[in-house]
C-alpha cells in the first residue's frame, strides 16, 4: 500500500479499532467481505492490474454496501466504520479515477423475475435460476462445515470451505432473533456437546443458512447477467464457483469455448506489487505504447477464435500476445530507476486465467 493518504486513514482505522470487535463478527456472512484488510487487499490487486493493463474497469461502488440497517447496539460506531473504510478505498483508488480508468457502478439492484423480465429480454438466466441455486447449495452443502460455536456469549456458526464458496475460507455467521428462538438453542447445546459442534445438513437446510452463503454469490451473478444484457459485454472471472455455475446455464457449445479460452489464453504478465499506484500511471503515460498493444493484441485475439479449440487459441496467443509481454517485460526492466529507484530491483509475474462467459 502505497498512497499516502489512504495509508494514514488505515492507521487512524486500526487505531480506533483496536479496542473494539471487528465488524465481520458481529454481522452475517452477507457482508463479511467488508473486512477491510480483505477489500483493501482486493482493490489493491484491482488498481495495480488497471494502472497498467486495463483501458477502463467499473468495479463496485464502495458506499453502497454501507449496511445503515445494520440491527446493533454499537450501530453508530459501525457505520462510521463502514464510512472511513468506504473513503479510505476510494481515496486508494483516487488517482486511477481521475485518469478515467476505474469507474464505480452500483451493485444494488433489487429485481423480481416480473422486473428482471422488463430490462432483460432475453429470460435464459431467469429460467436457469432455480437450476444454479440448486447447484449451489449442493456444492455448499458437500463442502463447507457449519460448527457451533460461542464467541463473546453469543452463539454463532462458524462457515469453513473454499474460499470461492466462503471468503477468506472461513466467517462466523450470526444469528438473527434472540436466545429463546430454535436455531440459537441448538448452536448453544451443539457447541456445548462433546461428541460433535457441527450442523448436520438437514439442520443447515431446515434453518436457512445456506442462503447466508449462497445469497451473496447468486446477487453477484444476477448483477453481472444485467451489465451483460444491459452492455453488451462479457463477463471474465476468475471464479471457480461462477465458472461451475454458468456453465449450468449455457449450451455445450459456449460452455466448451469457455473452456478452450481458459486453456488457450492463460498466461502471465509482470505485477508490481511494491511500486506506488501514480509511479504505476507514470509508466503508463511514458510507455504507454507497450501497453496499449498488448491490451490491442489481446482483445484481436480473443476475436479472432472461430472455433473451441485449445492448442489453436494457443498459437493464436502466442503468435500475437507473447510478443507483446516480452515486449512489456523489457520496458518494465528499463524503467527500474522510475520504479523503484534502482537499477536492480526486478518484478514477479501474476497469472491472468479463466473466462466465464454468460452466452454467446
Amino acid at each position: 500500500m502505497k498512497n499516502t493518504n489512504a495509508e494514514a486513514l488505515y492507521e487512524y482505522l486500526k487505531k480506533k479499532l483496536k479496542s473494539k470487535k471487528p465488524l465481520h463478527e458481529k454481522i452475517s456472512a452477507w457482508n463479511a467481505k467488508q473486512t477491510f484488510d480483505f477489500r483493501l487487499s482486493r482493490v489493491d490487486d484491482v488498481a495495480r492490474f488497471a494502472a497498467l493493463y486495463s483501458d477502463y474497469v467499473l468495479i463496485h461502488d464502495p458506499f453502497s454496501s454501507i449496511n445503515v440497517h445494520l440491527p446493533d447496539d454499537d450501530f453508530e460506531n459501525n457505520v462510521r466504520y463502514e464510512l472511513l473504510i468506504a473513503i479510505t478505498l476510494l481515496l486508494y483508488l483516487k488517482p486511477l479515477v481521475e485518469k478515467g480508468i476505474i469507474g464505480f457502478a452500483s451493485s444494488e439492484f433489487h429485481f423480481c423475475d416480473e422486473c428482471y423480465q422488463r430490462y432483460i429480454k432475453d429470460m435464459e438466466f431467469i429460467k436457469y435460476k432455480n437450476k444454479i441455486n440448486s447447484v449451489l447449495e449442493q456444492r455448499i452443502l458437500n463442502e463447507v462445515t457449519f460448527q457451533a460455536v460461542i464467541y463473546d456469549d453469543e452463539p454463532q456458526i462458524r462457515a469453513q470451505g473454499p474460499e470461492d464458496l466462503v471468503s477468506h475460507g472461513a466467517t462466523r455467521l450470526l444469528i438473527s432473533g434472540n436466545s429463546d428462538d430454535d436455531l440459537s438453542k441448538l448452536v448453544v447445546k451443539r457447541a456445548a456437546s462433546k461428541k460433535s459442534p457441527f450442523l448436520s445438513q438437514k439442520e443447515i437446510q431446515k434453518f436457512g443458512i445456506l442462503n447466508s452463503l449462497a445469497g451473496p454469490i447468486m446477487s453477484d451473478l444476477t448483477i453481472q447477467n444485467y451489465y451483460s444484457e444491459m452492455y453488451g459485454v462479457q463477463y471474465i472471472s476468475d471464479s471457480e464457483v461462477d465458472f461451475e455455475l454458468l456453465s449450468t446455464m449455457n449450451h455445450s457449445k459456449v460452455n466448451t469455448l469457455s473452456n478452450a479460452l481458459a486453456e488457450g489464453l492463460s498466461h502471465s504478465v509482470p505485477y508490481l506489487s511494491d511500486v506506488e499506484i501514480s509511479k504505476l500511471l507514470e509508466l503508463r503515460e511514458k510507455e504507454g505504447e507497450s501497453f496499449n498493444v498488448y491490451r490491442d493484441s489481446f482483445s484481436k485475439a480473443i476475436q479472432s477464435v472461430d472455433e473451441p479449440n485449445a492448442d489453436n487459441i494457443k498459437q493464436i496467443f502466442n503468435d500475437t500476445v507473447r510478443p507483446e509481454i516480452n515486449n512489456i517485460e523489457l520496458t518494465i526492466r528499463n524503467s527500474r530507476k522510475l520504479l523503484w529507484g534502482s537499477l536492480t530491483t526486478d518484478f514477479c509475474n501474476k497469472k491472468v486465467t479463466k473466462y466465464a462467459i454468460i452466452k454467446a
